[in-house]
């Protein structure tokens, strides 16, 4: 049988780029697509068995063309990491326009991964055993005061993952939410808090994988969804404590 196939959305950095190594070490073929060709380039440079695709998928068309070339080169998706994400810094209040913020984070936040995944249906539905992660956030259970619209964004994202998993089951596609702590990438730069590598994402990720979790929510983040479930106001206080004093969720 062959080597199963991924493919990962804004993988050519971060977050993305060390799940597309640790996807690489554990036997998959991957398909990288992301916006900037020399991100790409240096990926490629870096792990040179990916399959690198310049994709905007807040693009339709694009995101369609994506899917015609795993088609084409594959015939087959055996895993979807929508991990192409965008946080907006900004103070509600403070700023003159927001409509064009806004959109543009919903879009990639929200938007994209609900896009790319029913384009992907198809290719996903050729595999055995298919699942589509998507990456999530601890401000999905509690809003980031200076990020309020990535916050709605993701808290939607968990809706939708939730709904998907449901929808999806009967025809054996699996759907998984990840939800990192604050991890050490270009888009947390700057911020004191404790920061976890990339790769201890990447891992726990493939090893969640492996035994076919539902959710994997790593460091930190994994009392949160217990505490949203049995005891939310106690989350509500204990993150708007932690934000107060300076730190931070992803």
């Amino acid at each position: 049988m062959s080597a199963p196939v991924a493919l990962v959305t804004g993988g050519a950095s971060g977050i993305g780029f060390a799940i597309v190594r640790a996807l690489v070490d554990d036997g998959y073929r991957v398909v990288v697509c992301g916006r900037s060709d020399d991100r790409l380039r240096h990926a490629r440079a870096l792990v040179p068995s990916l399959d690198t695709v310049r994709c905007d998928v807040t693009d339709e068309l694009e995101v369609g063309a994506l899917m015609g070339h795993v088609a084409a080169r594959y015939g087959r998706l055996d895993l979807l990491v929508n991990n192409a994400g965008l946080q907006d810094n900004y103070r509600f209040a403070e700023v003159a326009a927001i409509a064009d913020r806004a959109r543009s984070e919903i879009e990639l936040d929200l938007v994209a991964p609900v896009v790319v995944t029913h384009a992907a249906l198809p290719l996903l539905r050729q595999s055995t055993n298919a699942r589509v992660v998507m990456v999530g956030s601890g401000t999905a259970w509690v809003p980031k005061p200076d990020a309020l619209v990535y916050s709605a964004s993701k808290a939607a994202l968990r809706s939708v993952t939730t709904g998907l998993r449901w929808e999806l089951a009967p025809e054996g596609i699996g759907v998984v939410e990840l939800v990192p702590p604050v991890v050490d990438t270009a888009m947390t730069a700057g911020r004191d808090d404790d920061k976890v590598a990339p790769e201890l994402v990447a891992d726990a990720l493939v090893s969640g994988l492996r035994r076919d979790r539902e959710r994997i929510a790593v460091g930190t983040m994994r009392w949160v969804p217990i505490l949203g479930r049995l005891a939310p106001g106690v989350l509500e206080r204990t993150l708007r404590a932690g934000v107060d004093a300076g730190r931070d969720v992803r």
